[in-house]
Parts: C-alpha cells; sequence; structure tokens
C-alpha cells in the first residue's frame, strides 16, 4: 500500500504518472504510439518509419538466409551444417527441445487425467 505524507506529494505523484502515461506510455488501441504522438501529429511518421524498418529488417534477413543456403552443401540439411559449425550449440538447442516436448507431454498427461478426473467425478454425482 502506496502512503503520501502531504497532498503536495500526492499531486506530484500523480503529475508524474500522467506525464509518463500521455508521453512516453505506448498504448495499443492508436498503433503502439504515445497520446501524445497522436496529439501533436506524429503518428504516422512515426507508424511510417517503423514500416519502413520493419521491411528493411526482412529484406536483410532474405539475403541473409539465401547467402547461407548458397554456403550449404548440396543434400544437407541445415541441422547437419550447423553442427558441423557450433556443434556445441546445436546439442543445446536439441537438449532444450527435447526438454520442450517432455514438458509438453507431462502437462498434455495431467490435464487430460484432470479433466477424466473432473468428467468422472460430475457424472458420479449427477451433475453431468
Amino acid at each position: 500500500m502506496l502512503v503520501y505524507s502531504s497532498l503536495e506529494e500526492l499531486k506530484r505523484a500523480m503529475a508524474e504518472f500522467i506525464e509518463y502515461y500521455n508521453q512516453q506510455r505506448y498504448h495499443e488501441g492508436i498503433g503502439n504510439v504515445a497520446p501524445a504522438d497522436v496529439y501533436y501529429g506524429r503518428r504516422e511518421k512515426i507508424l511510417r518509419r517503423r514500416e519502413e524498418q520493419k521491411e528493411l529488417t526482412i529484406q536483410a534477413r532474405l539475403r541473409y538466409n539465401l547467402r547461407r543456403s548458397e554456403e550449404q552443401p548440396e543434400g544437407d540439411s541445415i541441422l547437419e551444417t550447423a553442427a558441423c559449425r557450433e556443434p556445441q550449440a546445436v546439442s543445446k538447442v536439441l537438449t532444450t527441445n527435447r526438454l520442450v516436448q517432455s514438458c509438453i507431454c507431462s502437462v498434455s498427461h495431467a490435464f487430460a487425467s484432470s479433466a477424466s478426473r473432473t468428467t468422472h467425478t460430475a457424472w458420479k454425482y449427477g451433475a453431468a
């Protein structure tokens, strides 16, 4: 619980929050810009700049991936090529992937068991 010792302290804290909320905090409902950006007419310029940056990033990724695919020996999988270059990193990724799959299976099994018990209990007491 937050307690203010004076009215002036409370007013200062509220003014700081309002400043932050309107000037710095992005709002999803208005395109992830701050309300001040909309008010001062900066929204369209910000969104256009983001879209341009997104397009440049997509093009750079495409060029990078095409270059990588040209470097890859014929018939090798990307995983095999990566394993030759960084065997420890690939091993870590595969171990992590197995762990995630194991967790997903455990959660799925636990959920199925729980659902089964709930249905059985509901049927037993006439709620189903």
